[in-house]
């Protein structure tokens, strides 16, 4: 549905340009026989025209200015729905919360993709790489204290998964007469819905050029204006650290050039 609104957005854009082109084009020649050919029944054809490609370049004007505003609007609301997302995801195991939070991730992107102007999308990938960032510690990226027990709903984050799992769905009084049985794990496909979000997807485009390096001036003047970079990047260029243990570069950079 996206495609097909840009589409026509595309197409309404072109088809005002064509009417203003075509009117102006015909309304220079009627300009022209009636001012050199002595056709001075033409003039008003000429006005007319004329008139007409003057409101075709407005109504184009502000039809840009609307997809421009539109397209604002869907970045400002998918970045608010984001961080929405990740508020609710934040600082608790609890399953409701979660599976609210994945949904509101979901609806997010959606929004985003109505974004149709270059620097708003420039604007939202910034945003997605720290999104990518926050998501991947809630769901415990080299965090040891996040606990397979943690995804079970426990408040005992440190209890065996057995434990956990016992726990995530023991009976629950509801009063003196009645009991039912808790459901507090997480579901997988919420799970995997938020990881979706937190790994980086195969298309990224990397932004850093990755044949930069220090080199010539830029490399003598580092040693003295920062003199810590200077020494890891040396270090770098004659070891290689593999497997905890260090080994002789085979073919050190040459920073000596331009």
């Amino acid at each position: 549905m996206n495609v097909v609104n840009r589409f026509r957005r595309s197409w309404g854009t072109y088809t005002l340009t064509t009417i203003a082109g075509l009117a102006f084009a015909f309304g220079l020649l009627c300009l022209y026989e009636g001012v050199f050919g002595d056709k001075a029944d033409w003039l008003p054809a000429a006005s007319s025209s004329i008139a007409i490609c003057g409101t075709m370049v407005a109504l184009h004007s502000q039809a840009r200015k609307d997809k421009v505003d539109r397209s604002r609007f869907y970045l400002d609301s998918a970045l608010k729905s984001f961080k929405q997302a990740t508020d609710m995801l934040s600082d608790n195991n609890d399953r409701v919360r979660w599976i609210a939070g994945a949904r509101m991730l979901v609806r997010s992107h959606e929004i985003a993709e109505s974004i149709t102007e270059r620097e708003h999308l420039a604007v939202l990938e910034i945003n997605l790489d720290e999104l990518r960032h926050t998501l991947g510690k809630i769901l415990g990226s080299r965090d040891n204290t996040k606990t397979g027990a943690f995804f079970y709903g426990t408040a005992n984050h440190n209890v065996s998964l057995d434990q956990a799992a016992r726990s995530a769905t023991a009976e629950q009084e509801i009063d003196s007469h009645h009991s039912m049985s808790r459901h507090d794990s997480i579901p997988e496909d919420v799970l995997y819905t938020i990881y979706s979000f937190a790994k980086f997807p195969d298309n990224y485009r990397e932004p850093i050029a990755s044949d930069q390096r220090f080199r010539g001036k830029e490399w003598r003047f580092l040693r003295f204006k920062y003199p810590g970079l200077f020494q890891y990047i040396s270090h770098t260029d004659q070891h290689i650290s593999l497997g905890g243990e260090l080994h002789p570069n085979p073919k050190p950079p040459d920073r000596n050039g331009t």
